[in-house]
């Protein structure tokens, strides 16, 4: 064994240059098995048998020898050394097999350091058909602006960009304009008009800032109770938060605009007009309310109904109505509630659950689930309905 290893210690080149030798925790067990006897094997053979020529039997070896250990001609003793070595070196691996499987069992194993094999380790690249993740990415603990891991982030949106926010693309689906991300100012939704901003970055807002001066995200700002009774009083006013420039980019950028797509619809058999962008949604609505209107306890909310388009302002504010874009409508005014009307917290006229939820169904949000509630009013907001567009809203 002594002779063995002076002979190894004699000659650096005992081993091929190619040759690896693995860092202890960098292989599998049944890895380190193999090359322990495999290397062993193949180079006692060699120094038994004294190949080493260039003969047959010298080209026979090499073909079937790990590449870890192939001996230079006629050096049997470097070959049988290169064999001790790797089988005390592949050794040490062993005794680590427990930290070896210690991670998921589909986390690959790494390639050899540069410490390990004594010189400069190659570059690492991302395995397509092994899907390896990229070395460079992995171990990254920061997260974007929704949660997500920025790693998996960035393999999911494009390299250097965060995830979308999903309120953000439900934005772009329901109205217009295309998400785009800046590394200064964020997210943004690009419409033909400009850019609006996703997050202002200020979150302290009150509610009047919120109506007032609201950011795309502010949309989200209370979750939608759809089809639940009302039990009390409201948390918030989803769906009252509206950005006038996203809306303008749907239905139009004026009110001339406006109203040059403004459609008749039959509804609960009245004659009435929307934007021809809802007319489907709403008729649909019409259909789930025929059983209903049947019946007299809810046929009187459609005796006279409380208007559909108006371009005009919300009392006692500088904001449009959503009825200036023909995508409200209200019911008969008789049997319904107005903040301004009842200084309460509670409405105590309201529309009863089966004509809230025949709206609900189509994308309409309710006047009655708000702090400022107005209980005759409906809305065709689609993304408050769709709790998808709540993950993550900011």
């Amino acid at each position: 064994m002594t002779l063995v290893v002076q002979a190894a210690l004699r000659s650096p080149r005992t081993c091929s240059a190619d040759a690896e030798i693995p860092a202890s925790n960098e292989l599998q067990p049944e890895i380190c098995q193999g090359r322990m006897l495999g290397a062993l094997a193949s180079s006692v053979y060699r120094a038994v048998m004294g190949i080493g020529s260039s003969g047959q039997d010298g080209r026979r070896w090499r073909s079937r020898a790990p590449q870890a250990c192939t001996a230079p001609r006629r050096n049997w003793w470097g070959a049988l050394a290169c064999g001790v070595t790797q089988l005390v070196l592949s050794a040490g691996c062993m005794s680590r097999s427990d930290d070896t499987n210690a991670g998921p069992s589909h986390v690959p194993s790494a390639k050899p350091s540069a410490t390990a094999v004594g010189r400069p380790a190659p570059k690492q690249q991302p395995s397509a058909a092994s899907g390896a993740p990229n070395p460079a990415a992995a171990g990254s603990s920061r997260t974007t602006q929704t949660g997500v891991p920025k790693a998996e982030a960035t393999a999911r949106s494009g390299a250097g960009q965060p995830q979308v926010p999903p309120g953000l693309s439900c934005l772009a689906r329901y109205y217009a304009g295309e998400p785009k991300f800046d590394s200064k100012t964020g997210w943004v939704l690009e419409l033909s008009s400009g850019a609006l901003p996703w997050d202002d970055g200020k979150h302290d807002k009150t509610l009047d800032e919120l109506l007032d001066k609201p950011d795309l995200s502010d949309v989200f700002a209370y979750p939608y109770d759809k089809g639940k009774p009302l039990d009390g009083p409201a948390k918030g006013d989803p769906g009252r938060v509206r950005v006038d420039d996203l809306l303008f980019a749907k239905y139009g950028k004026d009110k001339a605009a406006i109203e040059s797509n403004l459609e008749t619809v039959l509804f609960a058999g009245k004659r009435v007009q929307v934007h021809k962008r809802i007319a489907a949604a709403l008729t649909a609505v019409s259909r789930r309310l025929e059983p209903l209107l049947k019946q007299p306890e809810y046929a009187r909310y459609f005796a006279n109904l409380g208007g559909t388009y108006n371009f005009r302002k919300i009392e006692g504010t500088k904001r449009l109505s959503a009825h200036s874009y023909g995508i409200a409508i209200d019911l008969d005014t008789r049997f319904s509630s107005y903040w301004r009307w009842e200084k309460a917290e509670v409405p105590s006229k309201v529309v009863p659950l089966p004509i809230v939820k025949a709206f609900e169904e189509e994308g309409f949000v309710w006047g009655g689930r708000w702090i400022h509630f107005d209980t005759m009013h409906f809305e065709y907001r689609p993304e408050i309905i769709d709790s998808s567009c709540f993950n993550g809203s900011r």
